[in-house]
């Protein structure tokens, strides 16, 4: 079996390498494809590595206890809302430093001011209780002197107070 598939391996990359030396647009094509594939395995790579300096900066911030209930948010997928929703919010995930007033960010700058790998869907507005354990950092990938907070422990379903949708990208004429 291992030779057969081998066998098919070596066949289709000799077919390959005629086809590349039929023409400079195959060339081309095959070139591009390599490296937008280089780039993208480029990407995963760092933001493994943010993840992973994330967890650690995490867990060597110390946690204070907080003196009084906070209002925060928390961006997120509509799936995970309805999860945080029904069975509270998970030790560990990242919330905004406090609710800022007026209407609120569409999905571009939040992805943008928070680092966020992908644009949310929906904003949860959570007031965390008095006592609860949380570390302040600074948004990893974000904004510069963006913050953050983690919770180090679970913070119940009934601390969601809303859930709304994130505004997404708005078309808007250049000249109006």
């Amino acid at each position: 079996m291992h030779k057969l598939i081998a066998t098919v391996l070596v066949l289709i990359f000799m077919l390959l390498c005629e086809m590349a030396e039929a023409g400079s647009l195959f060339r081309a094509a095959v070139r591009s494809t390599t490296r937008s594939a280089e780039r993208q395995a480029e990407r995963t790579v760092q933001i493994e590595r943010a993840f992973v300096r994330d967890a650690v900066r995490d867990a060597a911030t110390p946690a204070k206890a907080t003196q009084s209930v906070r209002r925060v948010q928390r961006y997120t997928s509509a799936a995970q809302a309805q999860r945080e929703l029904s069975e509270g919010i998970a030790p560990g995930s990242h919330m905004t430093p406090n609710v800022a007033r007026g209407r609120g960010i569409n999905s571009t700058t939040a992805s943008q001011r928070y680092g966020l790998t992908e644009k949310p869907e929906r904003v949860l507005t959570v007031e965390i209780p008095s006592g609860t354990n949380v570390r302040t950092n600074k948004a990893m990938g974000g904004s510069p002197g963006r913050g953050e907070l983690t919770a180090t422990e679970r913070i119940p379903a009934s601390a969601v107070k809303s859930v709304r949708p994130v505004a997404q990208e708005s078309y808007r004429p250049l000249n109006q």
